[in-house]
């Protein structure tokens, strides 16, 4: 078999360093709390009493979601 591209070992030339990383990694950014599922889905076609039922959920939701550490409405 020929490989083709220069950058490309054969297996067994790679065993020795299979595992290392080969430069630093940028450190992981903190993504945050995700959207509560109402706003991420957008509106639901569904109405309760006139009002679409993602809005209706949405302060359930936020409830739900909101961090423990976070302060309290």
């Amino acid at each position: 078999m020929t490989v083709t591209e220069p950058h490309l070992r054969p297996l067994a030339d790679c065993l020795d360093d299979f595992w290392t990383c080969p430069a630093d990694l940028p450190p992981d950014r903190d993504p945050g709390p995700p959207d509560p599922a109402p706003r991420r889905l957008g509106p639901s076609g569904i109405t309760v009493r006139g009002r679409d039922l993602a809005a209706v959920l949405r302060p359930a939701y936020d409830a739900f979601t909101r961090r423990a550490d976070g302060p309290a409405d």
